[in-house]
């Protein structure tokens, strides 16, 4: 109340001063009232200090959650040093808030702790200042200081703890101190700067090369074996590859100018071939069977400088007298490490290879083989070792398929690949994985692995999904590798042994079997059984015999008369699907109790032909049944379409028949005089017309429920998943070419549907319409008795069509029901 009374009389100040009106004139109040309600809308109140505290509380949040701790701190630390009582504190700080521009970009948090860095960089103390104000003469000054038992650097920590101090004596370094100034002073040569000491080193060699320099056939011979083993000598020089080059200039006196030379040509081409190797198995790969396959290719390599060294101390400390001789050295060198040249020519063929390409697998796997059909017993061990040892690693993530049913897959090498695309449930089975092939459709896996693909494939599979309609402790399978799962090739090699005259490759598929076997559990029966009996699918068959095969034909039946009621009490039924739905699910949905009521759906596909015809207008109705995701994964469809065409055919011919059911009093004349050659003829129509009817209802119910016993019958037959897709799939082909639902036979099953429609038109034709008597003509110009003699020439010209139509296609490729259809129609037209 105070504030408003200042309000008022600040108003009436400002409007005598302005105005220079009083009280009393009557303008006063209404100039009041204005000024005062201008002074209450421009009222600022202050900064509330609760709302800036909040805000800075959260500032200091985000930059933690924003990864700038730094800043973070630095504003609590801040804010913490604040003053606790300001008048205009809040004010301040939300001023400073809203001039803030992104200060997480834009905010250099040295700044915020070393806020004298420039100025000590401006004044810092230099040597001639030092010098000027205590100058450096005492020769004592620059003696290594003896630290006494209680020195000060005692205070920090004891003697051990210290580090140890570069002496500044010039004169002596003992062991210690070395080892200080290294720690100090020696780094880690990059790579680069490795390969420019090696690319100097090789020029220094050439430069410093002996010039007809004579040597003894022991000295080349020790320079010899040092560069096999990938050592720099005076004679030959390795580059950064593995590349040997022959300093030229040197001989012997023992041996011909050309014999030496062709003797160190060999030894270069040997060190070449070793050299590469050696320098391959230092190159960074990306997939872990390649690193493998390098690390055996080192133990090999090692082997055979043990091998060299061998025979060195032959020459070194030798029991006997023995004569050096390059050419046998080299001839046991090349011996020694043939198998090791064939392993270098293999790398440099695949090397070029891209990730994904598994040429260098398929090169060992036909080396071992190789080796073995030519009795070479030291080429196959090595080989074969090395192949075992890569293929054992190669296999961890084929372990992890088969344990868990996920691919582990860092650089697209195997071959197993996850669908980048979400995968709905329903498709999981065929969507979610897939064989991975390389842009010329080849599989991208080794060759001697392909035999087994499609089992290593299915078993992942059927692990996966079964995951997927289970979470028991049985498939929830830990995906850790357990080494317990690699591949052990001891036994194999203890075979090969015993066994020397079998195949390389029959011993090599029975290991590969026997580990897949192993590490992987089958759980196709286990999956089969979840499919077919927890989750429906024989269920789903006996639904699909229910709905629209007249399994139970009393409830299909009592639907069928029910909706053709509703269309004749009301046409518009026709195109109410909900009633329509609901009328199914009370009727056909209490055939089973395998019938999911909610799963019936009553569809109509598009707008009638314009056609009074209910039999056309049944064309467009189809009853729906939406299978449940696991089943969706076994028909790949989510509803029975097929089915549901078959069972429109069956509701046309129902209401035929029912057309067909007038009393026959009606059709007979009243009066025996009436009676003539048109009476017998539309009786004998009638009842050619009830016959096909009859013929045409019983093929399709038979041969709906006999196929469809055919399909459960394989189901329960099938040994996986793929083979119960293929059962359902052979089933929904046989349903369509017997039943005639496919678009190539369309005009014969509209020959048979216009036959449906001749019924439906037969049941039009008024009482008494073969009464000779009458010579009334309808709308059309026509008597009743031209209209009878029309539909005899229209059925005598369909049922011949149509049974032509079904009796061709029984004998190119078709059903063996469509031949005992033919037979039964054959019997109308005669």
């Amino acid at each position: 109340m105070a504030h408003a009374g200042q309000l008022n009389d600040l108003a009436e100040g400002l409007i005598g001063s302005i105005t220079g009106i009083g009280k009393q004139d009557a303008r006063f109040a209404q100039l009041k009232t204005v000024a005062v309600k201008g002074i209450r809308d421009h009222s600022h109140a202050r900064t509330n200090q609760f709302d800036v505290k909040a805000k800075l509380d959260g500032l200091v949040e985000k930059f933690a959650v924003l990864d700038r701790d730094d800043l973070s701190d630095a504003l609590q630390d801040r804010l913490n040093e604040l003053p606790a009582r300001d008048k205009f504190l809040p004010e301040a700080l939300s001023l400073l808030m809203l001039l803030s521009d992104r200060p997480v970009l834009h905010t250099d948090s040295t700044v915020l702790y070393n806020t004298d860095v420039q100025e000590s960089e401006r004044k810092a103390l230099t040597w001639a200042e030092l010098n000027a104000d205590e100058p450096a003469t005492e020769l004592s000054l620059w003696d290594d200081v003896a630290r006494g038992y209680h020195s000060s650097g005692d205070e920090a920590g004891s003697d051990d703890d210290s580090e140890p101090t570069a002496s500044t004596s010039a004169t002596s370094i003992d062991g210690s101190s070395a080892v200080d100034l290294a720690r100090q002073y020696v780094l880690q040569p990059t790579a680069e700067e490795q390969a420019a000491l090696q690319a100097l080193h090789s020029l220094r060699l050439i430069a410093h090369a002996p010039k007809n320099q004579v040597a003894t056939e022991l000295d080349v011979a020790r320079q010899s074996l040092q560069m096999l083993r990938g050592l720099d000598t005076d004679l030959y020089a390795i580059n950064h590859e593995g590349k040997v080059a022959i300093h030229g200039g040197l001989r012997t006196n023992t041996t011909a100018v050309s014999t030496m030379k062709d003797v160190l040509v060999n030894f270069a081409a040997l060190g070449n071939s070793l050299g590469f190797l050696r320098w391959w198995t230092h190159v960074q790969q990306l997939n872990a069977w390649q690193r493998t396959c390098q690390a055996a290719i080192g133990k090999i390599l090692s082997n055979f400088d043990g091998v060299l060294s061998d025979l060195e101390s032959d020459y070194v400390n030798p029991d006997r007298t023995v004569t050096v001789s390059m050419i046998e050295i080299l001839h046991k060198a090349q011996a020694s490490a043939v198998p090791l040249c064939v392993l270098s020519q293999l790398v440099a063929r695949t090397i070029s290879n891209t990730v994904g390409s598994y040429a260098l697998l398929d090169g060992l796997y036909d080396l071992a083989c190789a080796a073995q059909l030519e009795g070479n017993e030291e080429g196959l061990a090595v080989f074969s070792r090395v192949l075992l040892d890569t293929v054992r690693t190669y296999l961890r993530p084929t372990a992890t398929w088969l344990r868990s049913g996920i691919a582990e897959d860092n650089n697209e090498s195997f071959f197993v690949e996850e669908s980048k695309a979400p995968c709905e449930p329903a498709t999981i089975w065929h969507s979610k994985y897939r064989l991975r092939r390389d842009a010329y459709g080849h599989l991208v896996a080794p060759n001697f692995l392909h035999n087994k693909l499609a089992e290593i494939f299915a078993m992942g599979k059927a692990t996966m999904f079964l995951k997927q309609l289970s979470n028991d402790a049985l498939t929830q399978i830990s995906t850790t590798r357990d080494d317990a799962d690699d591949w052990d090739v001891d036994p194999m090699t203890s075979r090969m042994r015993d066994n020397p005259f079998t195949p390389y490759t029959q011993f090599f598929d029975e290991e590969l079997g026997g580990w897949i076997s192993k590490t992987g559990k089958d759980c196709a029966p286990r999956l089969k059984c979840a499919l077919l009996h927890d989750h429906g699918v024989l269920g789903t068959l006996t639904t699909l015999s229910h709905i629209y095969f007249s399994a139970d034909a009393a409830h299909s039946g009592s639907f069928a008369e029910a909706l053709f009621e509703s269309i004749e009490r009301r046409p518009g039924t026709c195109r109410d699907a909900f009633l329509v739905t609901e009328l199914a699910r009370d009727t056909i949905g209490n055939g089973s109790s395998a019938i999911h009521k909610e799963s019936l759906t009553a569809v109509f596909d598009r707008a009638p032909n314009g056609s009074a015809s209910i039999v056309a207008a049944l064309e467009t109705l189809s009853l729906h049944y939406y299978f449940t995701w696991p089943v969706q994964n076994i028909t790949r469809e989510r509803t029975s379409a097929t089915q549901a065409q078959a069972s429109t055919l069956l509701l046309q011919t129902l209401y035929a028949q029912r057309c067909l059911r007038k009393p026959f009093t009606i059709l007979r004349p009243v009066s025996s005089e009436a009676q003539g050659p048109a009476s017998s003829s539309v009786l004998k129509l009638r009842q050619a017309l009830m016959a096909f009817c009859d013929v045409f209802h019983t093929y399709i119910t038979t041969t709906g429920n006999v196929l469809t016993a055919e399909a459960h019958a394989q189901m329960l037959q099938a040994t996986g998943v793929d083979d119960m897709v293929a059962v359902y799939a052979t089933y929904r082909a046989r349903v369509e070419r017997a039943l005639l639902l496919g678009a190539n036979v369309m005009p014969i099953r509209d020959a048979l549907v216009s036959i449906l429609t001749l019924c439906e038109r037969f049941a039009t034709l008024p009482d008494g319409v073969v009464d000779v008597t009458r010579r009334s003509e309808d709308s059309d110009g026509k008597t009743g008795l031209k209209k009878i003699a029309d539909m005899e020439s229209e059925y005598k010209a369909s049922l011949p069509f149509a049974t032509a139509g079904v009796r061709s296609l029984s004998r190119v490729g078709g059903e063996a029901m469509l031949e005992m259809l033919a037979d039964r129609l054959e019997w109308l037209i005669s």
